[in-house]
């Protein structure tokens, strides 16, 4: 994990429309080797996730990725949440896990269209655990490429017009 990130950890329940609640965790000290170890003191930001049911059970059973603490401020002063599609399955021999990471206005429903994806496959250790951590994995690796900037100016434009 890189200095001035915080760990984004599962939280609380999903309520009725599968909303997940974070919060951004800081760390008393920085491991490279586990990113979840050390030392966490709560921060004040916590992050909102719209997401279906299998993206909260893999959260809920393998933990969160790093988000800044910039980006979690950035979401909460323009009133979004993090949007995220995705699954994960053993076909063929093969654990599967897709991710789709964008943002939303919770309250009007308004989503960007800027957005990221990642697919991750394994075909050494096939079990549909596997394919559930890949699936947060894949999580990870989509909100890291993710163009938050670029996101919200979008879902800003979409609100002005309405």
């Amino acid at each position: 994990m890189h200095e001035g990130f915080v760990a984004v950890t599962y939280h609380a329940v999903a309520d009725k429309e599968n909303i997940l609640k974070f919060t951004a965790l800081a760390r008393a000290s920085i491991a490279a080797s586990a990113l979840f170890c050390g030392a966490q003191l709560a921060s004040a930001c916590e992050i909102h996730a719209k997401a279906p049911f299998v993206v909260h059970q893999a959260v809920s059973n393998y933990g969160g990725w790093p988000i800044s603490e910039k980006t979690c401020e950035a979401l909460k002063a323009h009133g979004l949440s993090i949007n995220i599609s995705g699954d994960a399955t053993v076909m063929r021999d093969r654990a599967v896990a897709w991710a789709v990471v964008s943002v939303i206005d919770s309250n009007t429903n308004i989503t960007s269209s800027e957005q990221t994806s990642a697919t991750l496959i394994d075909s050494e250790q096939v079990s549909q655990a596997l394919a559930d951590k890949l699936l947060v994995a894949a999580i990870e690796s989509a909100a890291h490429d993710f163009d938050l900037a670029k996101a919200i100016k979008e879902v800003d434009e979409f609100r002005k017009r309405f």
